[in-house]
């Protein structure tokens, strides 16, 4: 699968699953990152269903490994 043709599924679950729920969620593509990329200092915080942080280790602690 495409990767653009992943992200219209993942939004469309998303619109699917979250109708009439106050939440804001959203999808993106990110390439291969250089340091041109107006996303390249950006990092990925994953959160569970409470909105928690995760952390790498299921920890709840968030690492910046740089």
């Amino acid at each position: 699968m495409l990767a653009e043709v992943c992200k219209e599924f993942i939004d469309d679950e998303i619109q699917t699953l979250f109708t009439g729920v106050d939440q804001y969620i959203t999808s993106k593509i990110r390439w291969r990152r250089e340091e041109t990329d107006p996303w390249y200092n950006t990092l990925d915080i994953t959160m569970d269903d409470n909105n928690l942080v995760v952390g790498k280790d299921g920890d709840g602690v968030v690492h910046y490994e740089l």
